[in-house]
């Protein structure tokens, strides 16, 4: 099984339990069930080959002052490290294509595993930004406004300067 396989058979459930007590249920049990629900596509984070994993450019340049080959290619842990005793921290792992992004395309059709399969396969996507480019895109409200697809997600970061490239140094916006 691939990963969005194994997501779209949680998934499903989740939005179904979600679509069906989102009116009758109130205080801590909605609260719950709606993070598990809204949080359930970051478990793709944890397959770094399968993913879309795109940088920006500035991200890739400043990595390549005092490391090899490309940031695409360091999990979360290692860059992390890379931060440690700077007093700011230099990177910041994005989701293009947001959970909120996600959860409004399901939400636009039928439940079935195939459909949001589909959604992920197409749309999924993680970049390695520097952390100033972090602060324009929360300064430009598109921490979770960027479209409902990747394609627009992608031009939203061009838009506001934020080049993106995969891990062959090949623009993707």
């Amino acid at each position: 099984m691939k990963p969005e396989e194994y997501l779209a058979d949680v998934f499903v459930p989740l939005a179904k339990a979600h679509r069906k007590y989102l009116i009758d249920d109130s205080g801590f049990a909605r609260h719950f069930r709606n993070k598990i629900y809204r949080h359930a596509c970051y478990a793709l984070d944890d397959f770094n080959n399968y993913r879309k994993l795109y940088a920006s450019k500035a991200a890739q340049a400043e990595f390549r002052k005092t490391n090899k080959g490309m940031i695409h290619d360091c999990d979360v842990s290692y860059v992390t490290i890379l931060c440690k005793g700077n007093k700011v921290k230099k990177y910041h792992y994005e989701h293009v294509f947001t959970n909120s992004m996600l959860i409004n395309l399901v939400e636009k059709g039928p439940l079935t595993v195939d459909r949001i399969k589909r959604i992920i396969n197409a749309n999924f996507c993680t970049a390695w930004i520097l952390t100033e480019e972090n602060v324009r895109l929360t300064g430009n409200k598109l921490k979770s406004i960027r479209g409902d697809t990747l394609k627009k997600a992608l031009q939203k970061y061009r838009e506001i300067g934020i080049p993106l490239i995969d891990r062959y140094g090949k623009s993707v916006n």
